[in-house]
């Protein structure tokens, strides 16, 4: 019995591990934005729960969790890269390097 259950579950551990997107990402199948700041593009990706965002920007994806605003909605890693936005406007925040004027439109 023992070989009977260890087939079907060595199949579904290497089907997981085929995944193309990496760990976490499966997550983030909430609603998209693009944002166009003055110096750079980013591409915000929220998790169905809305408690997590993906981060595409200059050329890297940082995953962020959802942090307490007074108004708008933030989203930051801990480690200086951050953003906050509201409606369809957003200020961002990569490794500690800030940028402003950020305006989005959902995909």
């Amino acid at each position: 019995m023992t070989a009977r259950l260890s087939l079907p579950l060595t199949v579904m551990l290497m089907v997981g591990a085929c995944s193309s997107k990496p760990d976490g990402e499966e997550a983030f199948d909430g609603s998209r934005w693009a944002f166009t700041c003055d110096e750079i593009a980013f591409d915000l990706q929220y998790s169905r729960d809305v408690e997590r965002a993906l981060l595409e920007a200059g050329g890297r994806r940082y995953i962020l969790t959802q942090q307490r605003t007074a108004s708008g909605a933030r989203y930051g890693d801990g480690k200086g890269t951050f953003v906050w936005s509201k409606g369809r406007q957003a200020q961002f925040e990569l490794a500690g390097k800030p940028y402003s004027g950020c305006i989005g439109r959902e995909d």
